[in-house]
């Protein structure tokens, strides 16, 4: 009750806290009180004073009506679970998670208990920190990827598996500059190539009556060498008498095939002579109007 009494023709006095909204908080809070009902108290217009409503045993009210969601506390633990089971379409809207921030390794719990979820200080999820787990990691730039030892060390430690590029075997693959980094090439069976074209080699055949050289292999160009792999060169049986028979690079000294042959005779081998760079291949026949076949295969690499 207040201290004093009003006078006729004086004012109600305004009753108010001491302590503005969103001010330091200060003094003694007045007790409050409401109208008891039973029932719903009846509407006031909009914007008018109206009576906080209270039920019969000093109970706050809050929106019987349900137009308005309420805070609710119970009495025992509610169980909060998803409206989607695991394995199943997901539907619905997820609730938002976290947990507790700590920048240190929290205290371990029970085997089997409830457990906080362990975030940083900044909200970040933290993932088993002291590596006892391997964790997926994303790296935004490119890395390196390389082996444990380096060239002309101790072997150790496990290789990496590697492949490579197929290729077709009838034709080489493209050259890279020298020093270049390059593909490794395999047959389409996986087979790992050492040679470009090693199972089809390309071939050529001519009859020779001239002694003037004879173009069999054009030259490659440039940083490219003609490999002969094999060639057999015979004297045709009609020949009137013996004749010289050359298979060479250009107008090297060191011919590959140079012999002098009886009709029907000749030769045949199998190796690798490698010619030098851009160098094309020519056969010749020694005698003139005698006759020669020459039957070469060969590939082209990079020198």
């Amino acid at each position: 009750m207040l201290g004093y009494t009003l006078a006729l023709g004086y004012s109600m006095p305004m009753i108010q806290g001491n302590v503005p909204h969103d001010d330091v908080d200060t003094g003694n809070p007045l007790k409050i009180g409401g109208k008891a009902a039973s029932g719903t108290p009846t509407a006031v217009s909009n914007g008018d004073r109206v009576n906080a409503w209270f039920n019969l045993n000093g109970a706050l009210k809050t929106d019987p009506t349900g137009t308005t969601s309420q805070p609710v506390t119970f009495t025992t633990p509610v169980p909060v679970t998803g409206d989607t089971a695991h394995d199943a379409p997901d539907t619905g809207s997820p609730i938002k998670i976290g947990g507790k921030a700590s920048s240190g390794t929290p205290t371990a719990v029970a085997n089997g208990d409830r457990v906080d979820a362990w975030l940083g200080l900044n909200g970040q999820v933290r993932t088993d920190p002291t590596g006892a787990t391997t964790q997926p990691v994303s790296i935004a730039a490119t890395v390196s990827v390389q082996g444990d030892v380096a060239h002309d060390g101790v072997d150790s430690g496990n290789p990496i598996k590697i492949g490579g590029k197929t290729v077709a075997t009838a034709t080489a693959p493209t050259a890279v500059a020298t020093g270049d980094r390059t593909d490794a090439v395999f047959d389409r069976h996986g087979k790992q190539l050492v040679d470009p074209n090693p199972a089809n080699p390309l071939y050529v055949h001519d009859t020779i009556t001239t002694t003037t050289p004879v173009d069999q292999i054009a030259a490659p160009g440039a940083n490219k060498a003609i490999v002969v792999r094999s060639y057999m060169i015979k004297a045709a049986g009609s020949n009137a008498g013996t004749t010289r028979l050359t298979l060479q690079f250009d107008t090297a000294s060191d011919p590959i095939f140079s012999s002098i042959e009886s009709p029907g005779g000749g030769g045949a081998l199998m190796g690798k002579w490698v010619g030098p760079t851009n160098k094309k291949l020519t056969a010749t026949v020694g005698t003139a109007s005698r006759t020669g076949d020459f039957h070469v295969a060969y590939e082209v690499m990079d020198v």
